[in-house]
């Protein structure tokens, strides 16, 4: 029998969360595969703060946290490049923090990530490609990728 792996993530913001959730799934479950004999498998979606994201009220973002710290085993925190330091710091919230923490960060922005797969974007209906990146590696030198 195996045993189930809790995720917690917590993004910049509930935009952030659409993009991250799937990718941090798909990231671990090849870690996972490419684990062989690895009696783990995922329990499921990860788990969320309820109200908080990185931009909520100090407060209440460190509340939340500890919370969701103690209700999975490995917790990813996002943030972007500019506030890395918000993502650091969180780890120290709950000493000794109870799941292991993963800091999300890219060099600019989430946004910039989602650009890398202009194929996603032909998909859909109406969708203007003509001004994304040409290679993953130009995402990152786009200066606003939240506009593109």
């Amino acid at each position: 029998m195996s045993r189930p792996l809790v995720l917690g993530l917590v993004a910049e913001g509930t935009s952030d969360l659409y993009f991250l959730k799937p990718l941090v799934m798909r990231q671990v479950r090849a870690l996972l595969e490419k684990s062989a004999g690895a009696d783990v498998d995922l329990a499921g979606e990860p788990l969320l703060c309820p109200t908080a994201t990185m931009v909520s009220d100090p407060a209440k973002l460190h509340r939340e946290i500890s919370e969701l710290a103690h209700r999975c085993h490995v917790l990813f925190i996002h943030s972007d490049a500019n506030e890395q330091h918000k993502a650091e710091n969180l780890t120290w919230i709950v000493e000794p923090l109870p799941a292991a923490p993963v800091i999300v960060v890219p060099k600019k922005e989430t946004e910039a990530w989602i650009l890398a797969d202009p194929a996603a974007f032909a998909g859909l209906p109406g969708a203007d490609t003509s001004g994304l990146p040409a290679s993953a590696k130009a995402v990152e030198k786009v200066s606003k990728p939240k506009h593109v």
